[in-house]
């Protein structure tokens, strides 16, 4: 799957890097960045969407977007160094994932799971994330 996604990845490139400058989504990259929102499973094919097809987020894609970045924290909180990790290095990349920490449609059971691991089992370095979760949570969710 991975290979998958690193392909339409490299396909889109040309066209991508050429759009992307205007923030302008054209159809085709929206309908790529759609078929490839299926193969996010990882925080560096999160970071790699962001950076391939960040200004399509909009709509069923940025839906799709979130309920994968929310799977990843709810069933991966192991692999959450990595999205620090990634995150430290890209402040608007940061800006973003820290945005999904607030998305009024995150599952309440995802959300309370990932709250449970903010509180329990922060990682290294991630203070202030977990920290954003604690206080999402203060303000009220689903």
């Amino acid at each position: 799957m991975k290979q998958l996604l690193i392909l339409c990845l490299i396909v889109c490139a040309f066209e991508s890097s050429r759009t992307y400058a205007a923030t302008r989504c054209t159809q085709a990259e929206a309908m790529t960045a759609e078929s490839v929102v299926d193969y996010i499973d990882s925080w560096d094919n999160v970071y790699l969407f962001f950076k391939q097809f960040g200004h399509c987020y909009d709509a069923s894609i940025a839906e799709g977007v979130d309920d994968k970045v929310q799977l990843l924290w709810a069933n991966h909180w192991q692999d959450l160094p990595r999205m620090l990790q990634l995150t430290a290095q890209d402040p608007k990349f940061k800006a973003f994932m820290w945005q999904r920490v607030h998305d009024e449609d995150y599952p309440a059971d995802e959300f309370a799971k990932t709250l449970n691991y903010a509180k329990t089992a922060c990682p290294k370095g991630g203070a202030s994330f977990c920290q954003a979760f604690i206080g999402a949570a203060v303000v009220g969710r689903p």
